[in-house]
C-alpha cells in the first residue's frame, strides 16, 4: 500500500469511485456525475496549491483524499476544506485514516492550522445518508463547529449540513513577514535529476562529502546515481523515502531529505543536504522537521538517527533546533536521535 500525489491520469479511477456516491448516496449533494474531463480540471486545479492524494493497493486506487480554500480571501490562507472518498467495497480497512494522517501531515508542513469538513448530516438515518462520516471525523479529532438545517434537497428530501473543524498548529507561531520561506516535500520525478546532479556536482554543497570522495566531496556519476535513486527509493516507504525541499513561494528546489531503514540497529538512518546557494535562510530546521513529520505521522516509523563530524557544528545546531537529542559521539562522530514519542510531545 502506497500513498502517493494524484496524477491527472488518475482522473478515470477517482471518477469511478466518486460516481458511486453520486448515484447512491447524499454523501455528496452533487446530483449528476461529472464528464470525465471536468473531473480531470478539478483536480488539475487543486494540485497548483494544495495537496491531492490517492491511496494504492496492488496498482489500484482504493481511496483519495483532497484539500481546498475554505474561502478564496487571503486571510484563510492558514485555513482549508478536507474531503476524502473510498472506493465503496475499500472501507472499514483504515485507508480513510491513513489518507486523511497522510493529507494532515502534507497541509501541516504547508502552514496550514485549521482544518474543516463539510458533512451531510441526517436529522435521521435513511438508506441514502448515515451518520458514520461525522462518527469517523470526530475519531479523527475533528469537533462540530456549526450546523445548517435542511440546506441540501436530494433524493426528495431535506438534509441537514455539520461543519467539523480540527486545529493542527499553533496559530501564534504563524510566520511573520521576513521569516524564513515555507517549503514542502516533493518526490522527484526522473526529468527532475537536474537538481540532484547540480547538487551532487557542487564542491561548495558537497564539501562535507569529501572524505568519501576526495578532494571536493562530490559525486563522480551523478547520472548514474540519480537513475539508481529512482529505481531503489521512490515508492520504497516505510523501508525508505527521498524527496527534494521545495520553496513553495517559486517552485525552487533548494536540497533533499532522505531515510532508509538500518535493520542491524533497528531504526532509521536519515540524511539532509542543503544547496549551498540556499544555506542561511532557515531551511535545515524547515527540511528537519519536514522529513521528521513525513516520519512519524505518515510512514509510522519509530526512530529517526544521524551521525555526522563533530567538526560540523552548524549541521548539530539545527538537529537541536528541530528536537533531537544527542546520544553519543564515538571516533570523532556523533549521534543524534529522535524518536516518535519525543516529537509528539
Amino acid at each position: 500500500m502506497i500513498i502517493r500525489s494524484a496524477k491527472p491520469a488518475d482522473a478515470g479511477r477517482l471518477l469511478e469511485i466518486y460516481a458511486y456516491y453520486v448515484n447512491n448516496t447524499a454523501i455528496t449533494f452533487e446530483c449528476t456525475v461529472p464528464e470525465a474531463e471536468e473531473f480531470q480540471s478539478r483536480i488539475e486545479s487543486t494540485l497548483k496549491k494544495y495537496p491531492y492524494l490517492v491511496l494504492e493497493e496492488n496498482n489500484v486506487i482504493r481511496g483519495y483524499a483532497y484539500a481546498a480554500a475554505l474561502k478564496e480571501r487571503a486571510a484563510y490562507d492558514h485555513s482549508c476544506e478536507v474531503t476524502v472518498y473510498l472506493a465503496h467495497d475499500a472501507k472499514g480497512l483504515g485507508y480513510g485514516r491513513k489518507l486523511y494522517e497522510a493529507l494532515e501531515a502534507e497541509l501541516k508542513a504547508r502552514g496550514i492550522l485549521n482544518l474543516y469538513a463539510c458533512i451531510a448530516d441526517p436529522e435521521a438515518e435513511d438508506e441514502f445518508l448515515t451518520k458514520n462520516s461525522v462518527q469517523f471525523h470526530e475519531h479523527l479529532g475533528f469537533r462540530k463547529a456549526g450546523e445548517f438545517h435542511k440546506c441540501g434537497f436530494k433524493f426528495d428530501r431535506w438534509y441537514n449540513v455539520s461543519w467539523m473543524e480540527k486545529i493542527i498548529g499553533h496559530h501564534d507561531a504563524v510566520r511573520p513577514a521576513g521569516a524564513a520561506e515555507e517549503l514542502e516535500l516533493y518526490v522527484p520525478r526522473p526529468e527532475d535529476g537536474w537538481f540532484y546532479k547540480k547538487m551532487m556536482s557542487d564542491p561548495a554543497t558537497m564539501s562535507y562529502n569529501a572524505p568519501w570522495f576526495p578532494p571536493d566531496g562530490c559525486i563522480p556519476d551523478p547520472e548514474s546515481e540519480w537513475a539508481d535513486l529512482q529505481e531503489e527509493w521512490i515508492g520504497r516507504e516505510p523501508e525508505r523515502f527521498y524527496a527534494f525541499l521545495r520553496r513553495v513561494s517559486d517552485g525552487a528546489f533548494v536540497g533533499d531529505v532522505n531515510y532508509h531503514y538500518n535493520p542491524v540497529q533497528g531504526w532509521h538512518d536519515m540524511g539532509i543536504v542543503i544547496f549551498a546557494a540556499e544555506r542561511g535562510k532557515g531551511y535545515g530546521k524547515q527540511g528537519l522537521r519536514l522529513l521528521a513529520d513525513r516520519a512519524f505521522r505518515v510512514d509510522g516509523i519509530s526512530r529517526l538517527h544521524n551521525d555526522f563530524e563533530t567538526s560540523r557544528g552548524a549541521a548539530y545546531r539545527i538537529h537541536k533546533a528541530a528536537g533531537f537529542r544527542e546520544t553519543g559521539t564515538e571516533d570523532g562522530q556523533i549521534r543524534l536521535e529522535l524518536t516518535r514519542e519525543e516529537y509528539g510531545q
